[in-house]
């Protein structure tokens, strides 16, 4: 659906003015002709004997043509900033259930715990039955 009205007149330009699009042109003017001077060259080298720059040869245009891809693709994306945000995780993540936990796993939970508590450090999960960090530190 083509846009009509003020936002149509300002759009090409934008797009294809802006500091991102001139950067995007820049970046083509000198992959593409690289791309293809590369090729040339491994055309040079294959036709004086040297087999492996056959496939060279075909590998450097195909690089020039998705330089081009690459170049048009992004010109039409918009940058990260101007896309919608993602949408927030529906819930948070389950809880652990610490009765499940062996013995000896309790064991070294609870040294690991005693260790943070000594360094300073905050747990990064509350000991079981704690409700709020204050109550995990003490």
């Amino acid at each position: 659906m083509p846009v009509t009205g003020p936002a149509a007149d300002r759009s090409v330009p934008v797009r294809w003015l802006s500091a991102r699009a001139v950067g995007l042109h820049l970046a083509l003017v000198v992959a593409f002709p690289g791309c293809l001077a590369a090729g040339w060259w491994q055309v040079q080298r294959a036709m004086s004997g040297n087999g492996l720059s056959y496939a060279y040869a075909i590998e450097w245009p195909i690089f020039a043509v998705l330089s081009v891809i690459g170049w048009w693709q992004l010109l039409h994306t918009p940058p990260a900033a101007d896309r919608a945000p993602l949408p927030a995780p529906a819930a948070a993540a389950p809880r652990w259930d610490r009765s499940q936990e062996s013995e000896a796993l309790q064991a070294y939970n609870a040294k690991l715990a005693r260790l943070a508590r000594a360094s300073g450090r905050q747990l990064a999960l509350p000991p079981a039955g704690a409700t709020t960090t204050q109550e995990a530190e003490h």
